[in-house]
């Protein structure tokens, strides 16, 4: 979301206060909060080469990283025009197709605060008013199909009618097919009353009055059809595990907002922020995805990105975003998430492809964090942890048995400077098995270009051929990779 942010941060404090010792969604982004979640750590290297032992633990296996785990997500006036090709979100469109094909096969989301001023068939007072028309939705169907996308379609909650909303869910099962994966009701509903849609007692209770009387006008209309939600932008206690504790039927799949920080003209985002975990997010979102199982119900990051408000330059639009993302991703498959689809747009820092008015799109540095994840594939999330000391602040590593049976180490080194990382891993296959690294690299982390995923940039449409072939051989079952800083290594085994 970009437009109505700027009252988020305060909103969550506010939040913070009112908790009482409940879990609070760490978007927060003051000095206090992060030195509370950030845990006691071994010292970063200053430069030269440090090694740190870890030990893999195939037995002890965790969640999946599944199919259609990468998305991208976009406000929902994007998709005005569309039918008279004044939308970049079309069959025809070759560089999109391309980009998102390299992916891999994905979910697309569309909602945002715009969903909230964008109108089924017809035009209305609210102000920048967009009117979303049939032909729209099947200029999108054409990108869909070519790029193998499914959709999560956001509805107007916060001025819409739910006799709109089921209407243009009718359309769009027909147009959509089994493309579509859910509507999604409203956007983050948990700052209607901030930002001027409710009355400041808005609630949880006063919403799911709301919502259920859109699902249910909407089943009548497009029986079977799958809702998402609640699409809140932080209380995960008050919205999103209520919802998945108590949901409606027809509720298929729960969706959470995630930013690290922000808005994006807070002088006090920065990289290190960005970089650094937040134990309070992650407990936020095991808790919620430990609800969604509960019900069967799996939990999607259904928007998420850096920093909120478009991103901000300097952080958003830099190598270390490309880390940082996939880093994310690894931990949300790490805790169940059935994905995450980063919010992106025009030409906004944040935006993994950029969308500029001469309409020759491009990418920015995340898009190859989420390419990395794509390298990656599908498999089950396994142990790997420090025999020794733990890893510094920014080093992080995580495990995967992928589907094809081979291991997969995600080695990352997103530290200041110029120190090196020498991982030691044990416990690998086969005992002297050889692996192959392929590498994320940048000239430093607050580079904006010459990123590079297996020494080879993404040109245009997504064209994209890794020339760095380099392979490693392990020792008695201990395997060694250094990683300069800043980088990371993809170590597949066997």
């Amino acid at each position: 979301m970009q437009d109505d942010r700027l009252t988020r941060a305060a909103f969550l404090r506010q939040l913070a206060f009112l908790a009482a010792g409940a879990a609070v969604p760490a978007l927060l982004g003051d000095d206090a909060a992060r030195a509370e979640d950030t845990p006691a750590q071994a010292p970063a290297p200053a430069g030269g080469t440090v090694d740190f032992a870890l030990q893999v633990d195939v037995a002890k296996r965790g969640e999946r990283l599944g199919a259609r785990f990468l998305g991208l997500s976009y406000e929902a006036v994007a998709l005005a025009g569309g039918g008279r090709n004044r939308s970049p979100f079309r069959g025809d469109n070759a560089d999109l197709v391309g980009f998102l094909r390299l992916l891999g096969p994905g979910v697309l989301r569309f909602g945002g605060n715009s969903v909230e001023r964008t109108f089924w068939t017809h035009a209305e007072a609210a102000p920048r008013s967009v009117t979303l028309l049939p032909e729209d939705l099947k200029a999108l169907a054409g990108l869909l199909q070519n790029a193998d996308q499914q959709l999560i379609l956001g509805v107007n909650l916060g001025r819409g009618t739910a006799d709109d909303a089921a209407n243009e869910v009718n359309q769009a099962r027909r147009v959509f097919g089994s493309r579509l994966r859910a509507i999604e009701i409203g956007n983050e509903p948990d700052l209607y009353r901030k930002n001027g849609l409710r009355t400041p007692d808005y609630d949880y209770k006063a919403f799911r009055a709301e919502w259920d009387a859109f699902v249910n006008a909407i089943q009548l209309r497009a029986p079977g059809t799958a809702i998402a939600g609640p699409a809140a932008a932080g209380s995960y206690n008050k919205w999103a595990i209520p919802l998945a504790q108590d949901p409606n039927p027809a509720l298929g799949l729960i969706t959470q907002h995630d930013y690290t920080e922000g808005p994006g003209s807070d002088p006090k985002v920065t990289i290190e922020r960005m970089l650094t975990r937040r134990p309070k997010m992650e407990a936020d979102f095991a808790a919620l995805v430990a609800a969604g199982k509960a019900r069967g119900l799996p939990v999607r990051m259904g928007e998420a990105n850096s920093v909120y408000s478009g991103g901000r330059a300097g952080v958003s639009d830099t190598f270390a975003s490309a880390l940082w993302a996939l880093d994310y991703c690894l931990q949300l498959a790490s805790m169940g998430a059935d994905g995450i689809n980063f919010h992106g747009g025009g030409t906004g820092s944040y935006s993994p492809i950029t969308f500029p008015r001469d309409g020759h799109l491009s990418v920015r540095p995340i898009y190859y964090g989420m390419l990395a994840i794509a390298q990656i594939g599908t498999g089950q999330m396994i142990d790997i942890a420090p025999t020794g000391s733990a890893l510094p602040e920014h080093v992080y590593a995580h495990a995967l048995r992928g589907d094809d049976g081979k291991l997969r180490l995600v080695l990352i080194n997103a530290q200041t400077g110029s120190g090196t990382v020498r991982f030691k891993i044990a416990g690998i296959d086969g005992g002297d098995a050889k692996a192959g690294v392929l590498r994320l690299e940048g000239k430093s982390l607050d580079a904006t270009t010459d990123v590079r995923l297996g020494g080879a940039a993404v040109g245009d449409a997504g064209a994209w051929t890794p020339t760095a072939a380099e392979t490693v051989t392990a020792m008695a079952g201990v395997l060694t990779v250094t990683v300069p800083a800043p980088g990371a290594a993809i170590v597949t085994v066997g």
